[in-house]
């Protein structure tokens, strides 16, 4: 009986860390702009998707570069 008490406590632990982990929302900083940033330097987000889709070696990383610029104003960093 304590083989399925542990057996059933670590399959819920499990499935309860799988939906703990989803990803926040990334918040666009509308007050970084031309007058305030660092540099003029923008990009389009058009452009940070058609890169992605260009170099097939940064696939794994897509969301967070999309996540990075979306933050940024899409500054060019």
């Amino acid at each position: 009986m304590r083989k399925y008490y542990w057996l059933l406590l670590s399959s819920f632990l499990y499935l309860y860390s799988c939906k703990n982990g989803s990803s926040k929302v990334v918040n666009r900083d509308t007050t970084i702009n031309t007058n305030t940033s660092f540099n003029n330097l923008f990009f389009d987000s058009v452009q940070v998707e058609h890169f992605l889709n260009e170099h097939a070696e940064f696939k794994n990383y897509e969301q967070q570069f999309l996540d990075f610029y979306k933050q940024r104003n899409y500054e060019f960093a």
